[in-house]
This record gives structure tokens, C-alpha cells and sequence, in this order.
């Protein structure tokens, strides 16, 4: 079966799980978050306030991914797998793409 034109637009991605399972995949999509954590403390009889910055907020990362080799089914299910792993500030994955390598210190949410 030939492969489609897209999937070579595709950019190449891994993901390294704190058990150290490494999956590599294509992505479509990735999105980062972060910003700013701030404070407004409004002044009593006044239009104005004083903001406090807080720090950043932590990133997180949104993206889709693909599994394109002859095994792609038994690659997602690996990499399912170990995102289901107990992950934290010490044993944490790691994600590796275009914008660099990565921590991760938790995994929310997720659908393979």
C-alpha cells in the first residue's frame, strides 16, 4: 500500500516515558501553553490596583500524533502504555520535537 503525500509533511517527534519507553511518531499538531501568573489587588475608593506577578504558569503541550510505520497499531499501544506510568518531579518523560526537548512532569488527559 502506498503511503500519502501528507504523511511526509508530517514532523518527526518521541517521547521517552519514565520507564524509559521510547516511541517515536510524526505530529500534525502542537500546541504550547503557558503564560503568566498574576494578581490584581484593587485600592479601596480608587480606580486603580496594583498588580502582583506570581511566576509562570507551567507549559503544556497539545498535540496529535501518528503512528505511520507497518506496526503503528502496536506502537500506539505502546506508547498508551506508558503514559499511563507513574510520572513526577524525579521520574518524569520526556518529549522530544522541533522546539526542543522537554519534561514531563504529569500527563492529563489522552486518547491514542
Amino acid at each position: 500500500m502506498a503511503v500519502p503525500d501528507w504523511v511526509g509533511r508530517l514532523r518527526s517527534a518521541s517521547f521517552t516515558s519514565p520507564g524509559g519507553t521510547t516511541s517515536e511518531f510524526k505530529l500534525d499538531e502542537l500546541n504550547r501553553t503557558g503564560g503568566k501568573k498574576a494578581s490584581m489587588h484593587e485600592i479601596l475608593n480608587n480606580d486603580d490596583g496594583i498588580p502582583q506577578d506570581q511566576g509562570n504558569k507551567a507549559e503544556s503541550y497539545s498535540l496529535s500524533c501518528y503512528f505511520t510505520g507497518s506496526d503503528g497499531d502496536q506502537e500506539s499501544d505502546l506508547f498508551y502504555k506508558s503514559l499511563k506510568e507513574q510520572y513526577s518531579v524525579s521520574s518524569y518523560g520526556t518529549l522530544y520535537h522541533q522546539m526542543g526537548r522537554h519534561p514531563c512532569y504529569a500527563v492529563r488527559v489522552f486518547a491514542v
